[in-house]
This record gives C-alpha cells, sequence and structure tokens, in this order.
C-alpha cells in the first residue's frame, strides 16, 4: 500500500453525503477506491433423488428401497463483475495523513 502524498484535507472536503446520509462514493478521492471482482448469482433448482432402504421386518424380507425426491433452491455462479468499491486500508492511510496535517496547522496556530 502506498503512502499518500499530497493534500489529504483537501480532498475530504470534497467527499460529499447523500440524502440517505450515507456517503456518496463517486466523491471519494481516487486514492481511496480500487476495482474488485464479485460473483454474479443466480437462483436454481437442484433436484435430489435417493433410495433409502426400508427397515426389514425379519431376515427373510426382500430388500425394499423408499425412493425420495427433494427439489430445492441453490445459488450457482452464472458470471463475474468488475466493479469499484472503496478501499479501507487506503483510506485509512489519508486519514492518518489528514490528522498529520491538522496537527501541523495546530501548532502552527499555537506558536502565534
Amino acid at each position: 500500500m502506498a503512502h499518500f502524498l499530497g493534500d489529504a484535507l483537501k480532498e475530504f472536503k470534497k467527499v460529499r453525503a447523500l440524502p440517505d446520509g450515507s456517503l456518496d462514493f463517486d466523491s471519494f478521492p481516487e486514492f481511496a477506491k480500487k476495482r474488485a471482482k464479485r460473483p454474479i448469482m443466480e437462483r436454481g433448482i437442484h433436484i435430489h433423488t435417493e433410495a433409502t432402504p426400508r427397515p426389514k421386518k425379519n431376515e427373510t424380507d426382500p430388500d425394499e428401497y423408499e425412493i425420495g425426491t427433494y427439489v430445492y433452491p441453490k445459488m450457482h455462479q452464472v458470471g463475474e463483475i468488475e466493479e469499484p468499491v472503496r478501499d479501507l486500508g487506503a483510506t485509512i492511510t489519508m486519514l492518518v495523513v489528514a490528522v498529520q496535517q491538522l496537527l501541523a496547522r495546530i501548532e502552527e496556530l499555537e506558536k502565534k
């Protein structure tokens, strides 16, 4: 992970909030973004047939089986998509730099 070089405070000033109160990802600094792959899943049906031996009443009974068919939903991957995501490591790096920049400003003000 690279160390952020630049004005972190200026970059974080550009971050906006959406009407629902969440952060607008598109307004994040480019340094704090990356691309990640995620699977595209689709719901399907899986059919499983199973033969279960019936209990014998005595040793001379013939072998009998009960056939059971089970149908249940199953998710399976049909593809992959690459999408932009937040890079939390890069965001933390930028926040550390922003705190350092704020501390430098405070120390300058305290000297006056």
